[in-house]
């Protein structure tokens, strides 16, 4: 039996995609994940690198605790990272049959990471950085300025990575409702 036909005779509702937009499209979010997947891999390997040396160098062991907790949400992250990558099957090893669950598939898996950026990334590693502040204001109180300026910008980057995951899963949900047609 001819897919394509098959395809076609489909009642999805609203326009049909036809096999080569699914197949172009999974090619192209394929394509974007490996490329934030290579650029993510060096922005870990420079911030996994940072960590240690942080940890090596800071002069109270709070701080270095705080490091400590930073490092051990980054590794926890990396391995959930990889740990997704391998159960993800390619798009080459895709027939063209099941094209459009295997994109609904990755939209979604991605909208999902999205979202855990917050609870897996943020999270505890806000909760490290003001481990190390803390540290840093014990050290020398007379100090405070610093500590609270970096405190300040933490806050303001948190907030933009808040507003850019809320765009990124916006455009995800445009996306599979696109899909859904």
């Amino acid at each position: 039996m001819d897919v394509e036909m098959l395809w076609r005779q489909q009642n999805v509702g609203g326009e049909q995609m036809s096999l080569e937009q699914i197949r172009s499209r999974t090619r192209q979010l394929a394509e974007r994940a490996e490329q934030r997947r290579r650029q993510q891999g060096l922005a870990w390997i420079v911030a996994l690198a940072g960590l240690v040396w942080a940890m090596w160098i800071l002069p109270t062991a709070i701080m270095r605790a705080g490091c400590a907790l930073v490092l051990a949400a980054a590794l926890a992250e990396l391995d959930r990272r990889y740990a997704r990558r391998r159960r993800t099957p390619d798009a080459d090893e895709l027939s063209a049959a099941n094209g459009r669950d295997f994109l609904r598939g990755r939209l979604i898996e991605r909208r999902q990471a999205v979202r855990d950026v917050l609870h897996w990334q943020i999270a505890p590693a806000g909760a490290g950085v003001a481990i190390v502040l803390i540290g840093m204001y014990l050290r020398a109180p007379e100090r405070w300025p610093l500590p609270a300026a970096i405190w300040a910008v933490a806050s303001v980057q948190v907030m933009v990575a808040r507003w850019r995951i809320d765009r990124a899963i916006k455009s995800y949900d445009r996306e599979l409702a696109a899909l859904e047609g």
